[in-house]
């Protein structure tokens, strides 16, 4: 189990999704914010900057929070051990890559991302959408494929 790996063959990295975007939108976005996270520390490592000393154990329990509590739940920062929230660790993620997106053109993503912070994230979408529609978890279903494959100029409307 892993979750990122090389691909030696492609020449990339394999990155196991933190997400399942159903909107294609959130899905350019997360992928932005990948690359220019990568990007960044891509560049870090070629100037020589040494990595950061990561807790191990942190970063495995966070992912756990992560899934747990979304956007809202509290993490151990794995460099200083501070307890901060998830949200802004991401926040903290996008403003880090922010320079790198730019130099990628995908700026806009990543304010893209900032509104999906505030908004939160497809497993809460869900949750609520559901809620609104007493539980009508057919008229979910229709409204996640209609979200995934949008018809030619129809925006998704959440």
């Amino acid at each position: 189990w892993w979750l990122i790996r090389p691909q030696p063959v492609f020449g990339t990295l394999e990155l196991r999704i933190f997400d399942l975007p159903t909107d294609y939108r959130r899905a350019c976005t997360l992928a932005a914010i990948t690359q220019a996270a990568a990007s960044h520390y891509c560049a870090q490592y070629a100037a020589g900057t040494p990595p950061a000393q990561l807790h191990t154990d942190y970063l495995l329990e966070n992912q756990w929070k992560a899934m747990r509590f979304g956007l809202d739940g509290r993490i151990i920062e794995p460099e200083s051990g501070r307890i901060v929230t998830i949200r802004s660790q991401l926040e903290r993620l996008l403003d880090l890559a922010a320079p790198q997106a730019a130099r990628l053109h995908s700026l806009h993503h990543l304010e893209a991302a900032y509104s999906f912070l505030d908004r939160g994230n497809e497993a809460s979408w869900q949750r609520d959408f559901a809620a609104r529609h007493h539980g009508d978890l057919r008229l979910l279903e229709l409204e996640i494929a209609r979200r995934t494959i949008p018809e030619q100029g129809l925006e998704a409307t959440e």
